[in-house]
């Protein structure tokens, strides 16, 4: 089995939504250590957490869906030359 051809689009968006899926997380994590920094009196550089939480979904889902976009289209044009990308499935 040969994959040939990935949908630039489609791959984008998945990869899209993964990215900021993940972007929220770490946002997450950012703000409990920022208020985990905060309460201990400790002094942190940077974003607040919560800034965190809105902008790194969206830097990642932004990021993500133009690099996959990038990618699939780059994978359509090498894969015509030298003739796809062989699977093994069971």
């Amino acid at each position: 089995m040969k994959i040939k051809r990935i949908s630039p689009l489609s791959l984008a968006k998945i990869s899209g939504l993964l990215l900021a899926i993940l972007g929220f997380f770490l946002g997450v994590l950012i703000a409990a250590l920022t208020l985990v920094a905060s309460l201990t009196q400790a002094k942190i550089q940077g974003a607040s957490g919560y800034f965190a939480i809105i902008v790194l979904p969206v830097v990642y889902g932004v990021l993500g869906f133009v690099l996959a976009f990038i990618q699939a289209w780059l994978f359509n044009i090498i894969a015509k030359k030298i003739g796809g990308l062989e699977i093994e499935v069971e």
